[in-house]
Formats: C-alpha cells, sequence, structure tokens
C-alpha cells in the first residue's frame, strides 16, 4: 500500500470499516498497532496534525462551544458534542477576532445607513492583496445585492493574493449537520493515551474526521479525508494543463494516435476499458479552453471507460497522486457520465457527475491523494463522451518526504512523523511523536514505509549515470565517471555489469523504465528516433559501453546514453520484501528474514544477498514493505451485458456537419 507523505498538510486519509458489532475487535487491532491507546474509552476519530501526521486516536466525548457564521454574516454560538463532528478543520491561527471585524465591516456594506456603507466601502478599499482571499470567502457569506456588487467592485481593483495568502481559510470548517464557517475558540481536544487525556490545541491539529461507517461510502466533504467538486476558478496556482494539441516534445499529435504513454513526462497515462483499442486524439471540439483535439476511445468512438492514472514523471512503475483533478468533457446530459476518483490504495474516494447537455466542466479536489480517475458513462442515459484541457496539481509520489522528520505509515494507515526511528528486536521505536504525544513502539512487520527525511536539500537534477536491474529485482545506479570516461560507479559493493547472467535490463538516466509487451523471446532495445523495439542479439556489456548486434550489424551505445535494453523479462510489479531506497537512486531487495536495526539518524544495518550493508542517512531514502501478491486468481469482474446502442440519425447527422465544419 502506497501513501504520500508531504509536510504542511494532510494528504492522506484511510478507511476503516466497521460496525458496532465488530468494534471491539477493531479496538483490540488499534491496541496492537499503538500500544498504550486506551481501548475502552473515547470515540475513535482521526487527527490530522499539523506536520502532516494522521493517527487514528481515542477523544474524550465532552461538550465544547462552538461559534458559527450564520448565513447572512452574523455570529451565533452552540454547544455540541465531540461525538456529534463529522469533522473539523482549523485555522493556523486564531484570528477570528480580526476575522469577525472584517465579516462586520462586509456586512456594513449592505447597511441602511447611506453613510455606514460609504465608509466602510473607503476601508475595505484600502486592504492589501493579503486580503483578497478572505473578501472572496466573506463573498461566499452575503445574498445582498448591493453588497455582492460592492465588494465585486473592491476585488476587481484589487491585485492578486499573495502566495502566502492564496488558499488560506478565513475562519474554522466545523461539520455536525453541514459544513459551517465558525470558530472553535480556545478549546482544546483531548485524546485519551494510556487511559489518560493529552491536550491538542489547533498549534498541534489542523483537525479531526469521523471514520466511514461499514458500507458507507468514503467521506464527500471538504476538510481532512475531505472530497468535493471544484469549478474551474478554483483551481490554485501553478497546475499542469494538457490540451491534447502537442506531444510534449511539440512535435503535432494526428488525429487517431494512440496517445496512452504520450504523456508519461507529465506524469499521467491513459487506459481505455475495451481492451481490443486504445486512447485517441480525435477531432470534436469541446467547449472548453483549447477548443482543438480532444481524447476518447479510439474504436468505437467515444465509448466505453477511461482511466487517467498518476505516476512520478517518466516513470510509469512508481504510482503517484494528485490533489486536485479536472477537465471539460463534451456531448454529456444530466447524469450521463461520473468521473470517480480512487486513492493509492484503490479505494473510492468521491464522484461528480454531469449536471447539463452539451459541454460541461467536472472538477474535484481531495486531501487525499487522488491515483486514479475513472471516466464511466451510464449506458441507459448516454455512452458518448470525449475529454480536453486536463487541469491537475503536480503528481507526487508516496516517496516525498518531510523536511526534518522521518515519516512512518503504518499497515493500519497511520501515518506519523517523528523525531529519529530505532530498529532493534523486530519492533520499530518512534521518537519525537507529534502533538507532543508520548514515544510508541510497533511491530516492524506493523510497518509500511519509513521515509527519512530529506533535510531540505534543494532538488537538482538526476545524476547521469545508468540503472541496471537485478534478477532478484534490485535496481542499482551507477553514476558517470568523474572524468567521464571508464566503467560507472556503483554506490553499493557490487558491480553488476561484471556478471551479465544476473542482469535483466539497462536504461540511461535520461531515460525511463519503459517494459516491452508481449513476452520477450530474445533481447530488445527501444529505438527512441524510430519510436518501436528493435530484436537484438550477441549483448556484451564492457566497461563503459554495452555492444550488440542487429543482424549482421554490430552496434554500441555509453551507458549513460543506453534507452531501455531488456536480456529477460523484468517483474511487472515490484518483488515482495523489504526494499531499501537509496536517495542517487537504487532499489535494494532486501534478504528475507535477515533482520533490520539501526538508530535511522545514524546508521541503518542490513543484509542483501552476501553483503553486510551499513548506511548512513546521507544515503538512504526511504525504507519500504512489499506485500506479496494475493493468492489464488483475482476475480474477474464480467462485462454488462447489453445491447449496443445505436445513435440516433439527428445525433449521427449532427456530428457529421460537426466533423464537416471543422
Amino acid at each position: 500500500m502506497f501513501f504520500l507523505v508531504a509536510a504542511g498538510g494532510p494528504l492522506l486519509y484511510w478507511e476503516t470499516r466497521f460496525s458496532m458489532k465488530y468494534g471491539f475487535a477493531i479496538l483490540a487491532i488499534l491496541g496492537c498497532t499503538l500500544p498504550g491507546l486506551a481501548q475502552d474509552a473515547g470515540v475513535l476519530r482521526v487527527i490530522t496534525f499539523r506536520d502532516g501526521s494522521m493517527l487514528r486516536l481515542p477523544v474524550v466525548d465532552e461538550t465544547i462551544k462552538v461559534s458559527l457564521v450564520r448565513p447572512e454574516g452574523g455570529i451565533t454560538t452552540r454547544d455540541i458534542r465531540v461525538s456529534s463532528l463529522k469533522s473539523l478543520t482549523l485555522t493556523a491561527k486564531d484570528g477570528f477576532v480580526k476575522n469577525r471585524a472584517l465579516l462586520s465591516s462586509v456586512r456594513q456594506l449592505g447597511s441602511e445607513d447611506f453613510a455606514e456603507r460609504e465608509r466602510a466601502f473607503v476601508d475595505l478599499q484600502k486592504l492589501g492583496a493579503d486580503s483578497r482571499a478572505d473578501l472572496e470567502m466573506c463573498l461566499k457569506f452575503t445574498t445582498d445585492i448591493e453588497t455582492q456588487t460592492r465588494l465585486k467592485s473592491i476585488l476587481s481593483k484589487m491585485p492578486p493574493a499573495g502566495p502566502k495568502s492564496r488558499g488560506q481559510m478565513l475562519f474554522d470548517l466545523i461539520h455536525v449537520d453541514e459544513p459551517q464557517w465558525g470558530h472553535l475558540g480556545d478549546t482544546a481536544i483531548n485524546v485519551l493515551v494510556d487511559g489518560k487525556p493529552h491536550r491538542l490545541t489547533r498549534r498541534d491539529i489542523a483537525g479531526l474526521s469521523a471514520m466511514t461507517p461499514s458500507g458507507g461510502p468514503a467521506p464527500t466533504l471538504s476538510g481532512p479525508a475531505g472530497f468535493r467538486r471544484l469549478r474551474i476558478e478554483e483551481f490554485p496556482a501553478g497546475c499542469s494543463e494538457e490540451p491534447f494539441e502537442k506531444m510534449p516534445d511539440g512535435r503535432p499529435i494526428n488525429i487517431g494516435d494512440n496517445i496512452e504513454r504520450t504523456f508519461l513526462s507529465r506524469g499521467f497515462v491513459l487506459s481505455t476499458s475495451i481492451k481490443s483499442s486504445w486512447v485517441s486524439v480525435n477531432g470534436f471540439s469541446v467547449q472548453g479552453k483549447s477548443r482543438g483535439l480532444s481524447a476518447a476511445n479510439h474504436q468505437p468512438l467515444w465509448e466505453g471507460e477511461i482511466t487517467v492514472r498518476f505516476v512520478v514523471s517518466g516513470r510509469e512503475e512508481v504510482p503517484a497522486g494528485v490533489t486536485h483533478f479536472g477537465c471539460y468533457i463534451a456531448s454529456v446530459v444530466p447524469g450521463g457520465t461520473a468521473m470517480v476518483a480512487f486513492d493509492l490504495a484503490g479505494r473510492e474516494l468521491g464522484r461528480v457527475v454531469t449536471q447539463v447537455n452539451g459541454h460541461e466542466f467536472l472538477g474535484m479536489t481531495s486531501s487525499i491523494p487522488i491515483h486514479r480517475v475513472r471516466f464511466v458513462p451510464n449506458p441507459k442515459l448516454d455512452r458518448d463522451y470525449t475529454l480536453d484541457d486536463f487541469i491537475f496539481t503536480t503528481p507526487q509520489s508516496p516517496e516525498a518526504r518531510h523536511g526534518e522528520k522521518f515519516g512512518v505509515t503504518l499497515a493500519a494507515g497511520d501515518r506519523i512523523f517523528c523525531s529519529d526511528v530505532e530498529l532493534r528486536d523486530g519492533n520499530a521505536h518512534l521518537i519525537g511523536m507529534p502533538g507532543r504525544l508520548p514515544n510508541r513502539t510497533v511491530r516492524l512487520s506493523d510497518v509500511r514505509r519509513i521515509n527519512l527525511p530529506d533535510g531540505n536539500e534543494p532538488l537538482g537534477a538526476l545524476p547521469t549515470g545508468v540503472f541496471v536491474e537485478l534478477r532478484d529485482g534490485s535496481i542499482m545506479f551507477g553514476n558517470q565517471p568523474p572524468l567521464k570516461q571508464g566503467a560507472p560507479v556503483f554506490r553499493l559493493p557490487v558491480n553488476p555489469l561484471k556478471k551479465q547472467q544476473d542482469v535483466v535490463g539497462l536504461w540511461g538516466s535520461k531515460h525511463s523504465r519503459v517494459l516491452r509487451t508481449p513476452t520477450l523471446k530474445q533481447a530488445v532495445r527501444w529505438d527512441a528516433w524510430e519510436r518501436k523495439w528493435l530484436d537484438i542479439a550477441e549483448v556484451r556489456l564492457d566497461d563503459e559501453e554495452v555492444r550488440w548486434k542487429v543482424g549482421d550489424t554490430a552496434d554500441a551505445q555509453m551507458y549513460h546514453k543506453l534507452g531501455p535494453l531488456w536480456l529477460a523479462d523484468p517483474p511487472a510489479a515490484p518483488v515482495p520484501g523489504w526494499h531499501l531506497s537509496l536517495r542517487q537512486g537504487d532499489d535494494i531487495v532486501l534478504t528475507r528474514g535477515q533482520p533490520i536495526t539501526g538508530r535511522l539518524s545514524q546508521k541503518l544495518h542490513a543484509a542483501w544477498r552476501d553483503h553486510n550493508l551499513q548506511l548512513g542517512p546521507k544515503d538512504v531514502s526511504s525504507l519500504f514493505w512489499v506485500p506479496a501478491p494475493a493468492s489464488g486468481k483475482p476475480a474477474q469482474r464480467k462485462p454488462a451485458q447489453r445491447k449496443p446502442a445505436q445513435r440516433k440519425p439527428a445525433q449521427r447527422e449532427s456530428e457529421q456537419s460537426r466533423s464537416a465544419d471543422r
């Protein structure tokens, strides 16, 4: 199971299904996962900490007083019980007094006293760009026409919001019966640790949310573990966009071209539910931003499901996730097509459905990273659609790391940022827990990933060199030698080029790990110029280059320039067991059954083949567990039996006429 780890906010949520019947069993499991937590008191909630940690903890079910913003902008107070909270999102700083004054000035724009309206209008015009987001939020609280008109006038003359203020919340978001803006005040949330209350304030936590009951859908609220529909104007600045007009290298795309892997460098790949077809571009003009080519299934044209899968740029085998995704869709009807989001574990996060006829923008945001997006047509209403103008945040992988802390992800889903981790006696000792919680000890078998801090090192380009994949599933990286002459230099005490029989494949650092399908019958090499696989023979790994033959013609290539070359079939999925990821790109499959020990801030000891590895924190990026695949064949879902729908003549004529116009 993969999880995004990033500083600064909640990026992942897990779904826990339970019922009252099995409540004690789940509490027992939690007791094994996080020893010391009370198992017989409090209500379980997902707590999101300021550093990005997310833990399931029992919360004292007490009554708290909150202030709520009324729809017309007034303030009211209410007593609520913690158990009635479906979700809570807290502002980083307690600015309620200032924000309440701002809201009061906005309300004065609709005062019956003209002088009062004018004073408020003049005062608000004096605010700087950092208040723009606050005024946009206040605009949502008013239905008064004059107030809205004056606010829009102020915003039209105000410069764009600065990066620090963009996206900031004006009030806390409190969801009991429905989401409402308000203020929690100085009230603390008390969690139970070892049966004793532990006080958490807004300085410690960003919010909490209730876990999903058995059989229920994933949460569809904003806030922690939230999912909601978005308009195009709500997308944050800096998003990636893809209009499907040209390839990433600038070459034109022709109608009918297979584009499933064309945008791998942009961080996404496409696929269709129709195995005999592919995703291609077509000439139907979607009324979006670019209004040029659009993307759909190739045959039957505009039908079937399309899936967008996010990956690390250039690395199809490394999953990634985004927090925002949207696109324009055409030829739809209300309820005719759904855009469904899934997390990195394959669980549905939420969906948005078409609401209009013709052309529409579908957008979504989720605090749980979106790994896959499926477009699912309703064949009873409308089976045709085409897509254009993707917009999404930068795909991030579960390998992303905190600047200063160790990120630990447990099998149960908890994600913990702590000051240090010590591995010994089959346990992981977590030191310096978030929110000043006591240190914890968990079984190493309950850990799925440990990411070491990145040390706030500036991101640099990948070193020049070559990746070498071995038969045990390990991938080693060899740096280009300092003088650019001689054999690649490997960090670990093994030169894989000396044992060619142990090598599965190679590729230079300027290329990605591209798999050949179908199964290999002989060695193959990817020709980037002709964009196809070439059969090769008599492959020889020399010190400085690879040599091979194509027919009777000999050829060679320097290692760092080499495109993907496969000598044997690589594993389609990561090899089960503990993996050690090094900072320069190595992915080492550790020897199974051997202990992994050490204080990670100092030195890690692990066994690989016949070597006892001793690596420091500057060498290691992460330690993660890959579970074995489930036994038995996965159940195959049978396609729905339905007669192919025929387009109405009027619809066909309309489509033909649009094609002729183009």
